[in-house]
């Protein structure tokens, strides 16, 4: 996928319209001196635009360079303006000009597009040099699984392991989704599929994927088509209930199959079935992003969740986009359950104690905003979670568009007088924490709940730090991007070699405490 983030998911200009050159994908050196035209060598990929992200304008573009090792020259071979989302379209380029064949010759992809989020997308596969092609060799011979799997759970990607095992009914799923496309050019005959289930490396358990239910009923799966089935797994395997710890996790492996050879890597899929601290409706990789506009808007989530427990927290994956909302204000929000939208408010931040978003180091990370003082809320297994945000702009909670549950969102922009579903498909990268086992395993009784001190805030350029631990060992000072920019022994830090704006303090005896502080002026 081609966009304006960099590796570390991080905008490469944020705030602001520019618009150029972003994402470079370069292969290794290949050596085709032995080579010559009449060896009929081919360049193949597939390309579509947007996909399930953000649409490309026509003035953005997808661009393909070969590299011509002997001049030092990149050499343009193929562009393609932006527009909506199609499907896969292959491209096939002969290799014929002499400056290629030789040592070093190289691939590279570019886009150019708006660089200050994930806007602007291309993706490409198939990306396939071969000799003793031909102009019509344009096929791609492949069956293949088209989206990844990612849980086995009812609703949720992962829940707390407790939760689970303590369920007396079976919570797998009764309709796994599996999408497979015949890439053949003509019809192939279906066979059945697998799900394999291992603990600790081996097998626990199998479910059988009907190829008559795969194929949708049909004797033969169709040339060039793509094919959608639901499998019901509530009738046998489960997650051994009986294992001991505080959470689990599981690999489980997805292949299916038709007559002709396949690429193994195309028609298996490998996922990790985790059992964390936390219920998820998303697969932790974020499409685009959402919220609600105006000026004391509400967000919620609703989770209808395995048993009733104790909420120490939620994680939020915030998704910097187009404008920096990190300076901005909301506090987190869990309502009841009123038949099906958000009621009565149970718990809302302290007025004086607003929360900020904070985009987390590396791509579709999570931050986890902890209740203050160590305060477990006891939820029952129906409620809201969510938040009242103090500006009037969109603060970019990620969204997974693999999976939808945007029946569980809810968003309000009055007050709370009237709730809405939003208008497009997805699942919010919101996950609310549970108080489990894990807690003493994670240190969140020492996580940024504790009692910190810290003043003045804003400052010019010292801060005081009043720790309530008595072995701190010291400070990191962090960017918004995740970068350290500093680490200082004492509980009186000079911030003095800081631009103006908002950096993050963290501890270093006690990791995942950290506060933001202003550097102002």
């Amino acid at each position: 996928t081609f966009d304006g983030l960099d590796e570390d998911g991080y905008p490469y200009q944020f705030g602001g319209n520019v618009t150029n050159y972003g994402d470079h994908l370069t292969s290794k050196c290949i050596d085709l001196s032995g080579y010559n035209a009449a060896d009929s060598l081919y360049f193949s990929f597939l390309w579509q635009p947007e996909g399930l992200g953000d649409i490309p304008e026509a003035g953005d573009s997808l661009i393909l360079e070969f590299y011509a090792a002997n001049l030092n020259q990149w050499k343009h071979i193929w562009s393609h303006g932006g527009g909506p989302s199609h499907a896969f379209r292959a491209v096939h380029i002969p290799l014929t000009n002499s400056d290629f064949f030789t040592d070093g010759f190289k691939i590279r992809f570019k886009n150019y597009g708006g660089l200050s989020g994930s806007l602007d997308h291309f993706h490409i596969d198939f990306v396939h040099l071969r000799a003793l092609s031909n102009y019509s060799d344009t096929l791609f011979k492949d069956f293949a699984l088209c989206y990844p799997l990612n849980s086995l759970l009812q609703d949720f990607t992962s829940v707390p392991w407790d939760h689970y095992k303590n369920s007396s009914s079976n919570m797998m799923t009764n309709g796994l989704e599996v999408k497979v496309y015949n890439g053949s050019n003509s019809a192939e005959n279906y066979q059945n599929g697998q799900v394999t289930v291992y603990e600790n490396g081996v097998n626990s358990g199998n479910f059988s994927l009907p190829g008559f239910l795969l194929a949708e009923g049909n004797i033969n799966y169709n040339p060039s088509s793509l094919f959608t089935s639901y499998h019901d797994l509530s009738n046998g395997y489960e997650f051994n209930k009986t294992l001991l710890g505080n959470y689990q996790t599981y690999t489980v492996k997805a292949n299916v199959s038709a007559q002709f050879p396949n690429l193994i890597s195309n028609d298996t899929c490998l996922f990790t079935q985790g059992f964390y601290n936390y219920y998820s409706y998303d697969d932790g990789s974020a499409e685009a992003a959402f919220g609600p506009t105006g000026a004391q808007s509400m967000l919620a989530v609703h989770f209808n969740t395995y048993e009733a427990d104790s909420l120490i927290g939620v994680y939020f994956h915030f998704v910097p986009s187009v404008n920096d909302v990190s300076n901005k204000l909301f506090y987190i929000t869990v309502w009841e359950d009123n038949n099906g939208q958000p009621g009565q408010v149970i718990y809302e931040d302290d007025v004086f104690s607003p929360r900020q978003p904070t985009y987390a180091n590396g791509l579709n990370n999570f931050n986890a905003y902890y209740l203050p003082n160590n305060e477990k809320l006891a939820v029952g297994t129906s409620y809201f979670i969510g938040w009242r945000q103090v500006d009037a702009i969109r603060y970019n909670l990620g969204l997974d568009r693999n999976i939808d549950h945007s029946s569980e969102i809810f968003y309000s922009v009055d007050f709370g007088a009237t709730w809405e579903n939003p208008p497009f498909q997805g699942s919010p990268m919101l996950r609310p924490i549970y108080s489990t086992g894990l807690d003493n395993e994670l240190h969140i009784a020492e996580n940024q709940i504790s009692n910190y001190r810290y003043y003045p805030n804003p400052t010019q350029n010292y801060i005081n730090i009043i720790s309530p631990f008595s072995d701190e060992s010291g400070y990191q000072i962090i960017d918004l991007q995740g970068r350290i920019l500093g680490v200082q022994v004492s509980d009186v830090l000079d911030l003095g070699f800081l631009n103006p704006g908002y950096y993050m303090i963290q501890s270093i005896q006690h990791k995942g405490n950290q506060f933001k502080i202003l550097k102002s002026e």
